[in-house]
């Protein structure tokens, strides 16, 4: 079974691995429930990628409870996020250096392996539609056992 649980102080706050000088974009519910779900999957030698697919059937099978908590989730880390940086604004910057040729290998590689898939059943011994969660019940404090 995924361990899909996460302090909460952790889920909340962007990654410090992968933070740039930049100011971090505040976590939308997508972002926060496929952290949660690398969190059970650490030590099982699975790429990004890996993770990211499993995570992603997950996300797509889960109740709109689940998905409900996880909405307000992410609009609490907007408001921590406009508290700890008043002033931000998302600047998207386009690459010009990129040519066609990039951009079709990087399609090409992107390709989920259904195979990843398949053992992904190996490693979950339920399913999130067979989990139901009782949403007046969940701390948000999920703090790990």
């Amino acid at each position: 079974m995924i361990k899909k649980t996460k302090e909460s102080s952790k889920l909340l706050s962007p990654s410090n691995a992968t933070r740039s000088k930049s100011i971090p974009r505040p976590q939308n519910p997508w972002v926060l429930y496929r952290k949660n779900i690398s969190k059970g999957l650490i030590g099982l030698n699975m790429s990004t990628g890996e993770i990211s697919g499993i995570a992603s059937n997950f996300w797509n099978e889960i109740p709109e409870r689940e998905s409900q908590f996880w909405t307000e989730l992410s609009h609490i880390t907007k408001e921590i996020h406009s508290i700890e940086y008043p002033n931000y604004k998302y600047s998207p910057v386009k690459s010009h250096n990129q040519n066609k040729s990039s951009k079709e290998v990087i399609s090409q590689n992107t390709n989920l392996d259904t195979s990843v898939l398949k053992d992904s059943s190996e490693i979950v011994s339920h399913t999130t539609s067979e989990i139901d969660i009782d949403m007046s019940e969940v701390d948000i404090d999920m703090i790990n056992p």
